[in-house]
């Protein structure tokens, strides 16, 4: 899995919860010899930062491309990757950067509403892969997919979480005026308390 998000602090925010979660598989043998037996790595799970000034971080699956991973970057060095113009590589190692990102990979995109080119490269190649796929099987057998995250979308698709006119009314009754007196207004069916 690739968490990218575009905001260094952030990546590294992530990756203290991402050990944290390596540690609990770690302990729990039933779960880490079951990942142990989906792959020949012999980590169950392992964690890899790729962003500016930590890309040799990224070596824990390089080493052994076969483990879980999670891998925790910023978009510039997901997507470079993705279009075999990896940053901070040579040219040698192109294909293998583009396979791993963009073969059996889970990207999830967070804060999406940053980086809308980001947002339109992943569509791109996410379609590119899906043409190659009809036109052989055997020419992309297991592409990446990909979740886009924002808590303020520029636009509303169906596939974006909404609240329901049942979700609306509970808020409103619990959000609603409070006896303490302040006046508020109702927005869209909820209360909003003026500060």
């Amino acid at each position: 899995m690739y968490y990218a998000v575009d905001r260094r602090i952030v990546v590294d925010q992530s990756e203290i919860v991402a050990h944290d979660l390596q540690a609990e598989v770690q302990r729990d043998a039933e779960l880490s010899d079951l990942l142990r037996r989906q792959t020949t790595s012999e980590e169950g799970l392992v964690v890899s930062v790729l962003r500016g000034q930590r890309v040799t971080e990224q070596e824990a699956i390089i080493s052994d491309p076969s483990a879980f991973a999670i891998v925790l970057c910023t978009p510039d060095m997901l997507l470079s990757r993705l279009l075999f113009s990896a940053y901070a590589t040579s040219h040698r190692v192109a294909s293998r950067e583009a396979g791993l990102v963009g073969q059996d990979a889970y990207i999830v995109l967070d804060e999406a509403h940053i980086s809308p080119a980001a947002v339109n490269v992943l569509k791109f190649a996410s379609a590119l892969q899906a043409q190659e796929s009809k036109r052989s099987a055997e020419a992309n057998p297991k592409p990446f997919w990909y979740t886009c995250m924002t808590a303020t979308p520029r636009y509303l698709s169906d596939s974006s979480l909404r609240l329901g006119e049942e979700d609306l009314a509970q808020l409103s009754s619990k959000l609603g005026p409070s006896s303490g007196g302040r006046g508020g207004k109702m927005c869209n069916d909820l209360y909003f308390k003026p500060r």
